[in-house]
């Protein structure tokens, strides 16, 4: 999911638009995703947050099985 993470361009992404998606495959082998401070306290009320070792942000914990997410169902719902 976040595997090439770039900076916005206005020049180079001016015409992408957010479209949600109706299926979420893509994030079904996330164990984890990573949050910043700010996002902390309402991430909390939803997802146990955890800090990895080599990593310097918190993370929300998706699911506690090895490339599992735990929210995502076999139909990528």
């Amino acid at each position: 999911m976040l595997k090439q993470p770039v900076l916005l361009n206005p020049a180079q992404h001016g015409d992408l638009r957010l479209v949600p998606p109706e299926q979420y495959h893509f994030a079904a082998a996330e164990m984890t995703v990573p949050i910043v401070y700010s996002e902390m306290a309402d991430i909390a009320r939803e997802y146990p947050l955890v800090f990895l070792k080599d990593k310097q942000t918190p993370h929300a914990l998706l699911g506690y099985e090895q490339t599992v997410n735990a929210y995502v169902s076999a139909t990528g719902k």
